[in-house]
C-alpha cells in the first residue's frame, strides 16, 4: 500500500511513464522556435501513439485537440491526422466503456466481499484509471482500498498466494505463445521437438483458463501427438521422394510438400512429410523381402 493505494512495480513504471516530460507545446510567442507545420504534425501523431501505448485517455484528448486545431499542413498529411483522430476518438469510447466496466466490477467485488479479485481489480484502477476520477469513482475506489485494509493477516496472506499462483499462470500463457508461435512450421512431431512440446505441455498445464481458445486448440492437437509417440526420421533421398505424390498433403509429383493443420498451413515445408518418405521405404522393404525369398528357393 501507498499513498495513492495499492501498487505493484509495473502499476509505478506506468505512472513514472505518464508523469515523464512531454514534448513542449506550440507557442505562438516563440515564432522562430516554431516548427514546420508538417514536423509538428509528425510530432503530434507520435504523441497520440505514446497516448494509446499509455493507456492515458486525458493525453490522447489533449493531443487530439491540438491536431484539430492545427493548420497549414498538406492534403495528404492532413487526411492522415483526421483519420488519426478518428481512430482516437473510438478508441476514447471503448475506453470510457471499459473504464465504467473497471469501476462497476470494483463496486461489485467489494459488496460480494471477494478479497482477491478486489487487489486485482484496484491493481488496475491505478494503472489505467488513476486520472480524472469522477466523484463516483473516487467513492468506489475509496471504498474498496478501505476493505483492502481491513483485511485481516491471514486474508491478506492467502490473497497474495493466489496473486503470486496467477502471476505464474501469467507467465506460463506467455511461454506456451512463445512456443506456439516457434512449433508454428510443424504439423508433425519429428523426436527432435520432444523439448520444445514437452515445455509446452507443462506451461499450458500452468496457464489454464488463461489460454485463448484457439491456443487451446493447439495445445490439445499437440497433446495427441505426443500421445501417439514421435516420429521417427526417416532418410531418402530427395531425387526419390520427389517423383511421388504426398497422401498426408497431397503434394504432386514434382511438387515440395506443404504444411497442414497449423496457423502457415499451405507454406512450404522444409522437409517432405514421413508419409511420403514411407512409401518408398515400404517399397524398398518388400523388394528386399522379395529378394531373400529368392535366394531361399535357389539350389
Amino acid at each position: 500500500m501507498t499513498e495513492r493505494g495499492l501498487s505493484t512495480p509495473v502499476v509505478e513504471e506506468i505512472v513514472r511513464a505518464r508523469n515523464a516530460p512531454r514534448p513542449s507545446l506550440w507557442s505562438p510567442g516563440k515564432a522562430k522556435r516554431v516548427p514546420e507545420p508538417e514536423a509538428r504534425a509528425q510530432a503530434l501523431l507520435r504523441r497520440l501513439v505514446y497516448a494509446r501505448r499509455i493507456e492515458s485517455a486525458v493525453l490522447a484528448k489533449q493531443v487530439c485537440g491540438e491536431i484539430e486545431d492545427l493548420t497549414g499542413v498538406e492534403r495528404e498529411l492532413q487526411e492522415q491526422l483526421e483519420a488519426a483522430v478518428r481512430h482516437a476518438r473510438v478508441w476514447l469510447v471503448e475506453q470510457n466503456e471499459a473504464r465504467r466496466r473497471l469501476f462497476d466490477n470494483l463496486k461489485k467485488a467489494v459488496a460480494e466481499q471477494r478479497p482477491g479479485r478486489v487487489r486485482r481489480l484496484l491493481l488496475r484502477v491505478n494503472g489505467t484509471a488513476a486520472e480524472d476520477r469522477t466523484e463516483a469513482e473516487a467513492v468506489v475506489y475509496e471504498r474498496a482500498t478501505k476493505y483492502f485494509e481491513s483485511l485481516d493477516d491471514l486474508t491478506r496472506d492467502a490473497v497474495e498466494a493466489e496473486a503470486a499462483t496467477e502471476k505464474e499462470a501469467r507467465k506460463a500463457a506467455a511461454r506456451v505463445r512463445s512456443a506456439l508461435q516457434g512449433l508454428r512450421r510443424y504439423d508433425a512431431y519429428p523426436s527432435d521437438l520432444r523439448p520444445q512440446v514437452e515445455g509446452l505441455l507443462r506451461s499450458a498445464t500452468l496457464a489454464g483458463e488463461l489460454l485463448k481458445p484457439s491456443e487451446a486448440r493447439r495445445v490439445e492437437v499437440w497433446k495427441n501427438r505426443v500421445a501417439e509417440g514421435p516420429q521417427a526420421p526417416l532418410h531418402v533421398a530427395r531425387r526419390y521422394w520427389i517423383q511421388r505424390g504426398c497422401p498426408r498433403c497431397h503434394a504432386d509429383q514434382g511438387v515440395n510438400c506443404v504444411l497442414v493443420e497449423e496457423p502457415d498451413s499451405g507454406k512450404v515445408r522444409k522437409d517432405p512429410h514421413n508419409e511420403r518418405l514411407q512409401l518408398i521405404v515400404d517399397e524398398r522393404k518388400a523388394e528386399q523381402r522379395k529378394a531373400r525369398q529368392v535366394n531361399l528357393t535357389r539350389p
